[in-house]
């Protein structure tokens, strides 16, 4: 993640494992749910997901379902009353 991302800690059990200029790789220990997929999309591209690889998986299949929202052309406009 982005060093400015991090200035609130994610979780309490959260480690730096690496820090240098403009990243830092943390280590947090909490279950998979869906707050916490929302809480890493919220990062955007300040944030990846290293591991686990299955983690790492379902938010990049969240990323490209997105991407995808927003590059088809086939888009359905609905007038409202």
């Amino acid at each position: 993640m982005k060093t400015e991302s991090y200035a609130k800690p994610l979780h309490l059990s959260q480690r730096i494992i690496e820090e240098a200029e403009g990243y830092a790789i943390i280590s947090i220990n909490v279950k998979e749910n869906k707050e916490l997929e929302s809480l890493i999309l919220s990062f955007g591209e300040d944030m990846e997901v290293i591991a686990p690889a299955s983690f790492r998986d379902k938010i990049a299949e969240k990323i490209q379902a997105t991407n995808k929202k927003y590059t088809e052309k086939n888009i359905k406009i609905v007038k409202s009353r």
